[in-house]
């Protein structure tokens, strides 16, 4: 193993590579348990101190995830296979366009389903577009 350098300041590169090796040294450690380890969202640090979120799951925390997820669509009228169908919606210029659902997203009520374009953009619609757009495959 390379000899790794002290640490005397905090800054964004040190708190990248830190992250990046806690969470392997977790994984390998809590892997043998069936667990897995990533980061959650971003961090903060000054010049001391450095602080970040990790999230422990199980193999079967996916499933939860994906369960409650199909939840979530059927409370909005979605068919329960909405994840990664594609749907047609006419852009403002009144081109036609192909997204995949990716996500719901029930505190946005009005705009709570997510999905990507060809070129992997993301945008948020309504459920009445989603549901129009397939329906209509050919506009």
């Amino acid at each position: 193993m390379a000899r790794r350098k002290k640490v005397t300041e905090i800054n964004r590169t040190v708190c990248r590579e830190l992250s990046e090796e806690v969470v392997d040294v977790l994984n390998k450690a809590l892997g043998t348990r069936g667990l897995s380890v990533c980061r959650k969202g971003g961090g903060s640090f000054d010049a001391s101190t450095f602080t970040f979120k990790l999230e422990v799951s199980t193999e079967g925390g996916t499933e939860r995830k994906e369960l409650g997820n199909v939840m979530d669509a059927q409370v909005l009228g979605l068919p329960a296979n909405i994840f990664e169908r594609q749907f047609n919606s006419p852009t403002p210029r009144g081109k036609i366009r192909l997204f995949t659902v990716t996500e719901i997203n029930l505190n946005r009520p009005k705009y709570p389903v997510t999905a990507t374009n060809e070129n992997g953009k993301l945008f948020k619609f309504p459920t009445r577009m989603v549901l129009k757009g397939l329906d209509k495959k050919n506009w």
